[in-house]
């Protein structure tokens, strides 16, 4: 089976180094990307992977990974739409706001087509994908695209488009809120007189441990929380702060926020 990526910055790099730590050959790895230095970071990186143009791609492939911008996919589009048209095959596209019916009015409802909303902690094997499948998608298509996510992390399978942007708004997006916390507590820390190393260390142990804390807990995270929260403590000073500063309501608000931003992009790029 030959593999096709269109695109492969961050994203599209973690798919390709999915799809080698699932077994398959670089040979067997064909990649489009715009630029030389594009190229040489990939031979660099993944040794014996073939490049070729758009066109190339999609008429090699077995399965094709779609891993640009949405403002660069009309390009692509024009590229390999006759081809696919001509012979379905298995399109995944990690490309943010283009619809299911995107696909399908470019490339035709016979198209088995997967959209995909991975979060940057792929890169690490600990990201979370949302899926979602057209109808032309069968069941070996879902098995094989969950094995090959599997291998990034956690992965869920939705029933909507706005279900995608649902998770691109909480896990999507959701890694940044939690470096804005890291962020203050280590600003923080350093302000105690911490050093930077030992700043990042306390701070992202912390995480650590109330991460294990509460996978391995039957507790909710309010009950977590009020464990903590002794009557007149250090927690209880700290919580009085956020609660008057409205923080878990402005938090909320947030990923509401980038919820309606997905919204927007969706109605766009979909017009």
């Amino acid at each position: 089976m030959k593999l096709g990526f269109i695109g492969a910055g961050n994203m599209g790099s973690a798919l390709i180094s999915a799809c080698l730590g699932n077994g398959y050959p670089a040979k067997d790895l064909i990649v489009s990307v715009n630029t030389e230095a594009s190229r040489s970071r990939l031979s660099t990186c993944f040794a014996g992977v073939q490049f070729m143009s758009n066109q190339q791609v999609a008429a090699e492939c077995d399965v094709l990974f779609l891993a640009v911008k949405p403002f660069i996919m009309p390009i692509v589009m024009q590229d390999i739409a006759a081809t696919l048209q001509a012979h379905p095959k298995l399109i995944v596209s990690v490309a943010t706001g283009l619809m299911l019916d995107y696909y399908a009015e470019h490339l035709g409802s016979d198209c088995p087509v997967v959209r995909a909303m991975p979060n940057t902690p792929v890169q690490v094997g600990f990201g979370f994908t949302g899926l979602l499948a057209n109808q032309a998608v069968q069941a070996d298509h879902k098995e094989w695209v969950t094995q090959l996510f599997s291998q990034l992390g956690d992965t869920t399978w939705v029933q909507t488009d706005d279900a995608i942007d649902q998770i691109t708004a909480l896990s999507g997006s959701g890694p940044a809120y939690f470096f804005y916390l890291f962020d203050a507590m280590h600003q923080v820390a350093m302000d105690m007189g911490f050093d930077p190393k030992t700043a990042k260390h306390l701070t992202l142990k912390t995480v650590e441990g109330a991460l294990q804390l509460s996978e391995k807990s039957e507790q909710s995270f309010l009950q977590l929380r009020q464990a903590v929260t002794a009557k007149r403590g250090t927690t209880e000073a700290a919580l009085s702060v956020l609660e008057a500063g409205s923080v878990q309501y402005t938090f909320q608000k947030a990923i509401v926020a980038a919820y309606n931003r997905a919204r927007v992009i969706s109605s766009e790029h979909n017009k």
